[in-house]
């Protein structure tokens, strides 16, 4: 603010220090009142952030009255002896700036820091602010950072990149913009840029991507006009950028990152310092901002970022610009391998993404024993349990032997690491040991293996395995999933070889029984009930012993019932209630004791929470479209009917979740009103038809007078 009338007479002080004196302003006495205690003992932080504000506001009231002094003493100057004030004026404004200057790097770092709805706003206002107390800076900019709207017109970023380029090697020790006012009033610096950056990172607004790339683009553009005062974005300003597009719902974001990669690889095709052509910290954050790889040209992109980031991160001696992020000066680079390990297991619909998964999994062990031998290289990656069991559990096609081979030679060196744990002499390997994860995943692998006697014998070998370790480590835990995914591959398997399938509950009840034999502390838990209900639904071809199979599903399905009664550790589920239905459905011969016991069943379901898609599914094939409509209504279905389903939910009766003219209710939506409101919209759809009938009837009636004359 200027400050227009002055409480003194400028003929009574002959400094600006007698001024000052008599006209104290304090800025670190700050005196809490009883709402800011309250403040302190909910959140420090906010109470951090309001002090540096406060700080901040005084600080720019003592340096505005300064400058409206010195302007003042200006106007008044007429002798030579007053230019000696005027002098020592100037010098304390531009001191005091400095302060100034200070005081808003640490209300952006303390507001930035924040996480509430509008943090990253304040501090990008405050930012604003800061660049427009230099006279010296141009205020218009087709980047305007804080304003109410956010524009990115990809010409002007065209544009301005065409200036840099035109004018790279000329002479930047001028300003290419002319100053009106140079004085040593302190600019922002790269700190202040990146704290609001981190703060757009943190944020939960959908287009905050937009919003850190008019940042960027701003700081560049400062860079260009005044060299002297700003220098260019490094490559980790870029990665924040990215950083703030990662898990956005913007659907424009991955053309977003390319377009900023292509500006980063303009700018580091001028060789500007601090900018690396494969920088890792920015090929980290783009791999890490897909979700998903849903198309082949979205694959293309991640698979290239990829190869330049493992190309770049295993040449030797190489000088990164690390980032805050890194440990120990090298940039951890779990995150990245991890994620596109996860990709590439996701990708069902090509072909080659299960070697992709693979190669990914041995370039991330490669980069890690790298770190491990030499001390040279920019990156560190530290293998986890999960990016093995990603590759381990990822769907494969039937018959595929090359993967078959490549899980079990990685479930190989896992249990090998757990050997060499065990042996002193042995050299520790970087490979993570197994869990049961490992082992369930690559027993629901073999089960794709066409030679069914070569795949019990290596799901035998995995199980046996994992039963050795157990014995002889402490640290593997016992686990009824080994012993689940072992019933579940030979129900799978079952399917094409009838002797199995013959043979299937002895098979199951042995594999119940080696559990409590090998550990007498395991018991059946809901995946194991759910599993041997399911083994009663199998077809053996052999009509005699529905009987026997009906009454083995009742025995099972009425025990964990009572466990669930009692509460003692509730074993059921929707599924259990859809294979219990499907057993009635193919051993029950009556039709209408068959109808009678669904109707049952799904009654409990319906009472439980238990009415999965599959349960209604179930109901309706087995029911008349009268008696279906009765039991379940037309509509919605009731909320506690599918309250405790954890397989696919059906919301509605036609057995769907959703679409036209249903309101599928969903967190956070308000659905008040509802139905009253489309009741009234389609009454005035009717009316509206009613009132354009009756204009065409008069109008034909118009058109037959007409023609009658």
């Amino acid at each position: 603010m200027i400050v227009q009338t002055l409480p003194f007479q400028w003929k009574n002080f002959s400094s600006a220090k007698d001024i000052q004196q008599a006209n104290p302003i304090s800025v670190r006495g700050i005196k809490f009142d009883h709402q800011d205690v309250m403040d302190v003992e909910v959140n420090e932080a906010a109470v951090r952030a309001r002090v540096k504000l406060d700080i901040l506001e005084r600080v720019k009231d003592a340096a505005d009255q300064l400058k409206a002094m010195y302007i003042f003493s200006m106007s008044k100057v007429e002798h030579g002896d007053k230019l000696r004030l005027t002098d020592n004026l100037s010098d304390d404004w531009i001191s005091k700036e400095g302060e100034v200057a200070d005081a808003f790097s640490k209300a952006i770092k303390y507001t930035a820091k924040l996480r509430t709805q509008d943090s990253a706003k304040k501090a990008e206002q405050l930012l604003r602010e800061m660049i427009a107390r230099h006279n010296s800076i141009q205020s218009r900019s087709r980047f305007m950072i804080g304003s109410d709207k956010y524009e990115l017109n990809d010409e002007d970023i065209d544009d301005l990149l065409k200036l840099i380029e035109k004018d790279f090697g000329k002479s930047a020790t001028k300003s290419r913009m002319m100053e009106r006012n140079r004085s040593g009033i302190p600019v922002p610096d790269i700190n202040d840029f990146t704290n609001v950056l981190h703060a757009w990172a943190s944020s939960k607004v959908r287009k905050k991507g937009i919003y850190a790339e008019v940042i960027l683009y701003r700081i560049i553009e400062l860079a260009y006009l005044y060299p002297e005062k700003f220098s260019m974005p490094h490559s980790n300003t870029f990665g924040l950028v990215v950083k703030c597009y990662a898990g956005s719902t913007f659907k424009d974001a991955l053309s977003r990152i390319q377009k900023l990669h292509a500006t980063h690889n303009r700018l580091a095709g001028l060789s500007y310092p601090g900018i690396v052509q494969n920088d890792p910290f920015l090929l980290m954050h783009s791999i890490k901002s897909v979700n998903n790889i849903n198309t082949k040209s979205e694959y293309m992109i991640v698979d290239e970022w990829f190869d330049r980031l493992h190309s770049y991160v295993m040449q030797p001696s190489i000088e990164s610009n690390v980032s805050s992020e890194s440990v120990k000066g090298k940039i951890d680079l779990t995150g990245a391998y991890s994620s596109i390990i996860r990709y590439y297991s996701r990708m069902r619909w090509a072909n080659d993404a299960p070697q992709k998964t693979f190669d990914a999994l041995q370039r991330m062990i490669s980069l890690a024993q790298r770190c491990k031998e030499r001390d040279d290289s920019c990156a560190t990656v530290d293998l986890k349990i999960n990016a093995f069991n990603l590759f381990l559990g990822m769907s494969t096609t039937f018959d595929d032997t090359t993967t078959m081979e490549q899980k079990l030679s990685v479930l190989d060196s896992m249990v090998l690491a757990v050997n060499n744990c065990l042996d002193s002499t042995a050299t520790n390997t970087l490979t993570p040991p197994p869990n049961d994860q490992s082992f369930a995943s690559c027993i629901k692998a073999i089960s794709t293996i066409k030679d069914t006697h070569r795949a019990i014998k290596e799901a035998e070998k995995v199980v046996d395995t994992f039963e050795s370790l157990q014995q002889q480590n402490s640290a593997i835990e016992p686990s009824t999933k080994i012993y689940n995914a072992l019933i579940d591959f030979y129900i799978d398997i079952s399917a094409r070889d009838k002797k199995i399938a013959h043979n299937l509950y002895s098979i199951c009840d042995d594999i119940c029984n080696r559990m409590k034999t090998q550990t007498p502390s395991l018991e059946p838990d809901a995946m194991t009930h759910t599993l041997l209900l399911k083994s009663c639904t199998i077809n053996d071809g052999n009509v005699d012993n529905k009987e026997q199979k009906f009454q083995r599903a009742r025995e099972i399905f009425d025990k964990i019932s009572k466990h669930h009664e009692k509460e003692e550790g509730s074993k059921l589920n929707d599924k259990c209630y859809f294979y219990m239905m499907k057993c009635v459905t193919q051993n029950v011969n009556d039709p209408e004791e068959k109808k009678k016991q669904i109707i049952q069943l799904f009654s409990q379901a319906g009472s439980g929470g238990f009415v999965s898609s599959d349960v209604l599914k179930s109901l309706r094939i087995n029911t008349t479209d009268d008696e279906y409509k009765k039991i379940v209504g037309d509509g919605r279905l009731a909320d506690r009917w599918v309250a405790n389903v954890t397989s696919a939910v059906a919301l509605y009766t036609d057995g769907t979740s959703g679409g036209a003219g249903k309101n599928a209710r969903r967190k956070g939506k308000s659905t008040s009103d509802w139905a009253k409101k489309q009741r009234q919209r389609d009454e005035e759809i009717k009316r509206r038809k009613i009132v354009k009938a009756e204009k065409k009837k008069k109008r034909m009636i118009k058109v037959e007078m007409a023609s009658v004359k």
